[in-house]
């Protein structure tokens, strides 16, 4: 795989948060998330200052597992508000000028 580098940065900050026998569920968030960010950005897939970008987004998304399609969670004295980590990724790569222009 072409980011096999950057599923291990993902798991290894995940820490606590990386359940075992779950590689492929990242895998799979990875390779949607970083199509997203090609698609989004008109760059090349070896670009590497969306690297960044794209290991958030999959952190993000990784976490929010079994909390799909909702806006909020409260547990026990915690709350917690979801955003679309889509949606902040293509703001965050295009406010970066990461965006080729055609």
């Amino acid at each position: 795989m072409e980011y096999e580098f950057l599923l291990k940065e993902i798991i290894e900050e995940l820490g606590a948060n990386y359940r075992e026998g779950t590689e492929e569920i990242i895998t799979n968030l990875l390779k949607r998330t970083y199509s997203i960010a090609i698609d989004c950005s008109k760059l090349t897939k070896k670009e590497e200052r969306l690297y960044p970008y794209i290991k958030e987004a999959v952190i993000s998304k990784y976490n929010r597992l079994g909390a799909e399609g909702m806006n909020s969670k409260s547990e026990g004295s915690q709350s917690h508000s979801f955003f679309d980590i889509e949606e902040k990724m293509r703001k965050d790569i295009i406010s970066a000028n990461l965006r080729r222009v055609l």
